[in-house]
């Protein structure tokens, strides 16, 4: 979060602008691998379960999988690995029947059982992994943000070109706005008498 505060003051009024950057935080989610199916042998009609599992998701770092199994495993294996479904020489391996693991790192993370023939049958996973980002960066306040003040007499408008070209606040001596737009900003704007 960043803030910018600007005051101005006359001899009989005062104004203090004061601009709030919230950049939107992402919480790490905890995902059931499978949901409640869980990390086993797919059935003779879902050997895609895993694969449409993933697509309906969005994996980013700092988020965890946790894989529930009996009797079986989890590797982390490379590219080849998961597509010839090979587990001989894994990045790691996890028999626990309750393993979480978190995702670190951005790119691909491939995970298939150990067991050769119940991958083969479709028991592995491949997740993206992205970064965590804004949807719509909000540019710095500091040195992005930038407003016109025109005084007049008993009022003044304030115009901020990176929010609209045409879009002008008005106000008023001795009131008090909230402005919230598509950036992320608040603007707190007190006028008052000093």
């Amino acid at each position: 979060m960043s803030r910018v505060q600007i005051n101005y003051s006359t001899g009989k009024h005062n104004l203090t602008l004061a601009v709030t950057n919230f950049a939107p935080v992402t919480a790490a989610e905890k995902l059931e691998v499978g949901g409640a199916a869980g990390w086993r042998l797919p059935g003779a009609n879902e050997t895609e379960m895993y694969s449409q599992w993933a697509a309906t998701r969005r994996f980013l770092i700092g988020d965890s999988l946790r894989f529930e199994y009996k009797n079986d495993s989890v590797a982390v294996v490379d590219k080849w690995g998961y597509y010839h479904c090979n587990a001989s020489h894994p990045i790691s391996v996890y028999n626990t029947g309750n393993t979480i693991i978190n995702l670190e790192r951005p790119g691909p993370m491939y995970f298939v059982s150990g067991d050769h023939d119940h991958c083969k049958n479709g028991q592995r996973l491949l997740v993206e992994v992205n970064r965590v980002h804004q949807e719509s960066p909000a540019p710095s306040p500091i040195f992005n943000f930038s407003l016109i003040f025109c005084f007049l007499k008993f009022g003044f408008l304030i115009y901020d070109h990176n929010y609209c070209l045409h879009h002008f606040v008005k106000a008023r001596f001795f009131e008090d706005w909230l402005v919230l737009d598509n950036f992320n900003y608040i603007l707190i704007l007190h006028i008052g008498r000093t």
